[in-house]
């Protein structure tokens, strides 16, 4: 199942729209909410905690994510947030070597303001996974 995360923050880091989201051209910062460094400061940053549905088979098993960006004063939550989700509603991610992304599905977007620290989004998905 961790192969699904993996493939999910490879899918974030490697797609043409979101490698050079921030105007200093640095990529987003992308997390597994499990990995060490996911608190680490970013100007721009998406920690990603999924969720699994029960299957005895590892094909088209259901997951949802929660994916939240945060992002400093200087960057623009809006437009981080709509190439986020421009780059990946809807589609699949089958190149992964390690687990397929079969569809994953916006299910819906929250803002909020983190007061002293920065600009936050809660942005929620659906999809099926195989690995």
């Amino acid at each position: 199942m961790i192969a699904v995360g993996h493939a999910l923050r490879r899918w974030h880091e490697t797609h043409p729209s979101l490698a050079a989201l921030q105007a200093d051209g640095t990529p987003l910062f992308v997390r597994l909410v499990t990995d060490p460094d996911a608190q680490a400061a970013a100007n721009a940053k998406a920690v990603l905690e999924l969720r699994f549905g029960s299957t005895e088979t590892r094909a088209l098993v259901p997951f949802t994510v929660t994916e939240t960006v945060t992002c400093a004063e200087n960057v623009d939550l809006g437009t981080v947030v709509s190439a986020i989700v421009t780059a990946l509603n809807g589609k699949a991610y089958l190149e992964d070597k390690d687990a397929a992304i079969h569809r994953l599905t916006m299910v819906s977007v929250r803002t909020a303001s983190v007061p002293g620290l920065a600009l936050e989004a809660t942005i929620e998905w659906e999809g099926e996974a195989s690995w």
